[in-house]
C-alpha cells in the first residue's frame, strides 16, 4: 500500500495486473467519478462486483486534515 492508513485500498499496478476486474476505471475526474457513482447505483443490489480505478501518481502527497 503506497499511503499508510489509507481509507481506499491501494495496490501497485503490478498487484493490479495479478487480478480480474469486472470494470476498470482510468482516471476520477469528473467522467470517472461520475462512472464509478453510477456503476454502484446500478449494481448495489446485483451481488460483489470488483471495480478497479488507475489514477496518476503524483510526486508528493498532501494529506488533508
Amino acid at each position: 500500500m503506497p499511503y499508510k492508513n489509507n481509507w481506499i485500498p491501494t495496490k501497485t499496478l503490478e498487484g493490479m495486473a495479478m487480478e480480474n476486474y469486472d470494470v476498470l476505471i482510468v482516471g476520477t475526474g469528473p467522467g470517472g467519478g461520475a462512472t464509478l457513482y453510477r456503476l454502484c447505483q446500478l449494481w448495489k443490489d446485483k451481488g460483489a462486483k470488483k471495480i478497479g480505478i488507475i489514477e496518476k501518481v503524483i510526486s508528493y502527497f498532501i494529506p488533508t486534515p
